[in-house]
């Protein structure tokens, strides 16, 4: 199995098209550039100009990059040492690629531009972020299957699909980030304790979490090696 550069070619292109989508939608309403010079101006208009998607979809590429580079020097001696560190922050990120189908919550009339024309939009952010997710899914599968074979890879990779389906609806509901894992661990520790004393409570998280692992799975069983890689 090799990394398709056609298809990485075809990745870059998407985000190149999501760009515009963001830029011409800002044009066309007229957005203030000016407003936008200082960080908390582009925090506090990001719902206004989108934004936010921009910055999904960085947080979306985090993982895809981080599996890059574990698929292309997994061989590499002195890189060796790095390489379960490196999956457990690819882990630590990897909701953050899918997450970007939750943001079609967000899908609603605005002034000043068509609704298609935002739907559509949604719609290319979150295709974006559902195919970085598989890519970076296959990349690491690949790695895990030559050191210990199919079967162990699959199921280890389907594992790795509820965790992260989880940290999807944990991101929605309760806006877990990835660096909270180092930043608020006891946090997401009492918040993992709630979840699991009050499910009930919190069924709206274990049902999305359930959702996306069953369409998550189904998409990386359905798109195996096509997504990104090529057999040789």
């Amino acid at each position: 199995m090799h990394i398709s550069i056609k298809h990485l070619r075809f990745l870059s292109l998407l985000l190149f098209f999501d760009g515009c989508l963001i830029i011409f939608r800002n044009l066309f309403v007229g957005t203030s550039w000016e407003p936008l010079a200082s960080l908390d101006n582009i925090i506090m208009y990001r719902s206004d100009t989108f934004l936010f998607l921009i910055w999904n979809l960085f947080l979306a590429l985090v993982p895809f990059v981080l599996a890059l580079g574990i698929y292309h020097y997994r061989d590499r001696p002195q890189a060796k040492w790095l390489l379960w560190p490196s999956i457990l922050v690819w882990l630590a990120f990897l909701p953050n690629a899918p997450y970007l189908i939750t943001d079609l919550i967000h899908i609603r009339p605005r002034a000043f531009m068509p609704l298609w024309y935002d739907t559509f939009t949604f719609f290319a952010f979150a295709w974006s972020g559902l195919l970085f997710a598989i890519g970076s899914l296959q990349l690491i599968a690949a790695v895990l299957e030559e050191k210990w074979g199919s079967r162990w890879s699959l199921l280890i990779i389907l594992s790795v699909i509820l965790l992260c389906s989880f940290g999807i609806a944990a991101g929605r509901f309760l806006r877990w980030n990835s660096w909270d894992l180092l930043a608020q661990p006891f946090m997401i520790i009492d918040d993992i304790y709630s979840l699991l004393v009050n499910p009930v409570t919190y069924k709206n998280i274990w049902g999305m979490a359930m959702l996306f692992s069953a369409f998550l799975s189904i998409v990386f069983l359905s798109s195996k090696n096509q997504v990104l890689c090529d057999q040789q």
